[in-house]
């Protein structure tokens, strides 16, 4: 029970530490000076306390939204399309805004522990923050590819604008399809 005690006093110590397990505990185990029984006790306790501390949502989709942005990023690079994309701080001050925001498309980023098909309230949520724009969803479960859902005009700029009528591709298909449209979706403002 000392070994236990020591972990929630370190805990209550020093507070966060963003993934430095090692040297957070370390320092912890210096400052203190335990012996080595009970520093291996404590590695092991704080191993156990780690494993089951929930992961921040909100973290973990910010953390998303860069993942993507990045991709973005790289894929405009490589063809030579003088664009770049950054997320959308504003986000999480004001209602009905998007994730991300690319000349023409409002992006919405969506990652989830576990699933197999996107909400209808993510598709609702990317629609109402367009404002106008293309809208796109790219989600993802754990362990199974991004994919990204579009309207089905943002693949045949001909068709007429309808967000209801919408193609789930995954993430490779959908940035060949960008590179493709890319010039003519300019026009393909919805009212």
């Amino acid at each position: 029970m000392r070994e236990l005690a020591v972990a929630v006093v370190a805990i209550a110590e020093f507070g966060t530490f963003n993934n430095q397990k090692k040297i957070w505990s370390k320092n912890f185990i210096n400052f203190y000076n335990f012996d080595l029984l009970i520093c291996i006790k404590f590695y092991f306790i704080f191993d156990v306390i780690l494993l089951s501390m929930p992961i921040n949502s909100r973290t973990k989709g910010a953390s998303y939204e860069r993942k993507v942005v990045g991709i973005l990023n790289d894929f405009f690079l490589q063809n030579d399309l003088d664009v770049s994309c950054k997320r959308n701080l504003d986000q999480y001050q004001t209602k009905g805004m998007c994730d991300i925001v690319i000349p023409n498309h409002a992006i919405e980023c969506k990652h989830h522990k576990q699933g197999n098909w996107y909400k209808q309230e993510w598709w609702d949520q990317v629609c109402e923050s367009s404002q106008g724009r293309i809208p796109v969803l790219v989600f993802k479960f754990n362990r199974v590819p991004t994919r990204v859902a579009i309207p089905l005009y943002a693949i045949n700029t001909d068709w007429d604008s309808d967000n209801d009528s919408i193609a789930v591709l995954s993430l490779e298909q959908w940035l060949e399809i960008l590179k493709k449209n890319w010039h003519s979706y300019g026009s393909k403002i919805i009212d």
